[in-house]
């Protein structure tokens, strides 16, 4: 099946107080999307389901301030690889009126007492901040053996204490003597400024400290000296981060007893909310509500048990009448690669699903490219590790890719001769003289014509497929020329070079290549003489458009040139370290080794990631072109995402 998945409608008459059931029960099948239903009269979403999204915004905001004090967990590399296990706990299915209720009892216990908490630890840290920073005044003034009391203002007297970055002091001075008319004393002592003068002066002292830089330093309200100060405020400090770390503690014991019930019950209170998804799109009358919506045809009998397990169910199947979501439906080899085709767009409902034939080719152009033996063992073992580690998602997948593309490169590597380059089959190393059909250092010709003969074959599949598509949804015309003139042309390009390699006479190499060239260059110019001079010049360039195309196959060619380069001047380098000696002592062996393995696995990285994005590009770009429009949009059924949870059901 190379279309995306058959789809059905099914339209559902239910009881309004079987509602919650039914609708857990469509979303614990997992394959049906809910569309807005026809019928008039749209049932009003439950207020008991509107509030379990503000109950999980509220718990949500507790997590967030236990989380802020939780210690930073730290995983190991396998851990973070394969995700941390949690345990689920079995929960039944409550009314949505239940769960609010769960939660008011839950949040109106934990959340003044995290409040005060959170308050408290606000407060101790204004706190230390302000003694903090008055220690570190008084850290300037320790050596200071005066009272502070004669440093703090009255209520007519203005004392102020300055940090000076400038050391001019007697230009300082007489700016304070002119700006109080002389009633001030000014001292200097270590890089400070003391000065005594009336209250009212303060904002004429302010200007001057403005004008010389002086940092402005305020007095405490504290008395005795400035030592004895900073040892009250010290104990002070300490005694307030005692009080922190035992709010903290008490944090910690409340994340510890019921995080894992506040997880738990926010993943329910987001699934209740989360149907409010289903229940905006269906009707409802007094009695009954109405669903519409799409599912798999695969699906079918699983449905049909289901629903009809309910009581007092009307349900319709037919054909779709509106575009239904796209849902790939590849097994197998072939699965992991859909996210390769989704990277690009998903395929409409009508539209070819190109995974199957965008997997058999990227293997092959992944492995034709890295064309290594030794590098495809270890991609292979590589995605075998991930694999083997990763149960589901998208690293999985990635493993997989990975699988068969080594698979492909260590395939490649044996037709090539090819092994940690010339390595093996090299007359300076093991020459071990392996059997192989083509060298790309020294066969490129015979390597560049068949990466242009595998573009051959790619962009006649893919023209293929084009019309097999277009044909199947009624558009022969336009099948016919963007497709069968391509085809012709692939066709008498083939011919010419079969019988090129016969020896075919001119006159009949002609006649068998020219034919279906000259007809494609027909068909393609008569329909841009539809569109007028604009057509024609459209038509006349889609020629160098596809030779474009054909000549980009040479990527193929190139990057195992580069590969089999790269591997052979890594071993070069590796022979020339080898008899290195410094002070008699031939320590060349450990640069030759470090060369070795740095080159060659350098040369993996760099070619792997160019041979992944170059086989890439040869599907988005050309092969795409042809057929493939990847407008379509995901088939997205009710599902819920549970972390926390397990649901059972119940004896209901």
């Amino acid at each position: 099946m190379i279309f995306p998945a058959r789809m059905k409608k099914l339209e559902l008459l239910v009881l309004k107080e079987d509602r919650d059931l039914l609708v857990q029960d469509l979303y614990d099948l997992e394959c049906i999307e809910i569309i807005e239903s026809e019928i008039t009269g749209k049932y009003e979403i439950p207020p008991a389901t509107k509030e379990c999204l503000s109950r999980s915004i509220q718990i949500d905001r507790m997590l967030n301030f236990l989380g802020n004090y939780a210690p930073e967990e730290k995983l190991s590399f396998m851990e973070a690889l394969r995700g941390k296990e949690i345990e689920k706990k079995e929960v039944c299915l409550h009314c949505a009126d239940d769960l609010v209720g769960d939660a008011e009892k839950i949040i109106n216990e934990l959340d003044p007492r995290l409040k005060a908490l959170e308050h408290g630890i606000a407060d101790i840290e204004e706190k230390i901040e302000d003694i903090e920073e008055k220690i570190g005044f008084l850290e300037e003034l320790k050596d200071l053996d005066a009272d502070l009391g004669i440093l703090q203002s009255t209520e007519k007297t203005l004392k102020l204490i300055g940090k000076l970055t400038e050391q001019d002091h007697d230009s300082i001075r007489q700016s304070v003597i002119d700006a109080t008319e002389g009633f001030c004393r000014v001292d200097f002592w270590n890089n400070m400024v003391f000065i005594t003068t009336f209250s009212e002066k303060e904002r004429s002292l302010d200007l001057i400290f403005s004008t010389y830089s002086i940092k402005r330093m305020d007095v405490p309200e504290l008395k005795g000296k400035p030592k004895e100060a900073i040892e009250v405020l010290s104990q002070e400090l300490k005694d307030l981060r005692a009080k922190r770390e035992e709010n903290i503690s008490e944090i910690l014991n409340i994340a510890k007893e019921r995080e894992h019930e506040l997880r738990t019950l926010k993943e329910q209170l987001e699934i209740e909310s989360e149907k409010a998804t289903a229940f905006k799109n269906m009707a409802a009358t007094k009695n009954v509500i109405a669903v519409e919506g799409h599912y798999p045809v695969k699906k079918e009998r699983q449905v049909m048990d289901t629903i009809m397990a309910h009581d007092a169910v009307v349900l319709k199947l037919k054909e779709p009448e509106k575009e239904p979501g796209t849902l790939l439906s590849n097994k197998g080899f072939f699965r992991p690669f859909e996210i390769l085709t989704e990277l690009y767009g998903l395929p409409s409902y009508n539209e070819i699903d190109t995974t199957k034939f965008f997997a058999i080719f990227f293997t092959a152009f992944f492995g034709i490219m890295m064309t290594d033996f030794v590098y495809g063992i270890i991609i292979t073992l590589a995605g075998l590790f991930l694999v083997k580690n990763i149960k589901t998602g998208t690293m999985r997948d990635f493993g997989l890719i990975l699988f068969y593309g080594g698979i492909a490169t260590a395939v490649a590597g044996i037709a090539f001769g090819s092994y940690f380059g010339d390595f093996v089959n090299g007359e300076n190393y093991l020459n071990a003289n392996l059997p192989f059909i083509a060298d790309p250092l020294y066969g490129a010709m015979e390597i560049l014509i068949f990466s242009l003969a595998v573009g051959l074959l790619h962009l006649a599949v893919a023209n293929i497929l084009g019309f097999y598509q277009r044909m199947h949804n009624g558009n022969m015309r336009e099948a016919i020329v963007e497709n069968i003139s391509w085809l012709l042309l692939i066709i008498g390009v083939i011919l010419a070079a079969v019988s090129m390699m016969l020896g075919t006479p001119t006159n009949t190499m002609m006649v068998l290549a020219g034919g279906p060239i000259a007809f494609a260059v027909a068909i393609i110019m008569v329909s841009g003489l539809r569109g007028g001079p604009t057509g024609m010049i459209t038509a006349f360039m889609s020629f160098p458009g596809f030779m474009g195309n054909w000549l980009s196959y040479a990527r193929l060619l190139a990057m195992a040139l580069s590969t089999a380069g790269i591997g052979m001047v890594m071993n070069l380098f590796s022979e020339m370290a080898w008899n290195m000696k410094i002070a008699g002592l031939q320590i060349g062996i450990i640069f030759a080794v470090v060369m070795f393995l740095g080159g060659h696995i350098f040369n993996l990285g760099i070619n792997g990631l160019g041979g992944f994005v170059h086989s890439l590009r040869l599907h988005y770009v050309e092969f795409f072109s042809y057929f493939y429009n990847a407008e379509g949009k995901k088939f997205e059924p009710l599902k819920f995402e549970r972390t926390y949870i397990k649901y059972i059901k119940d004896k209901r």
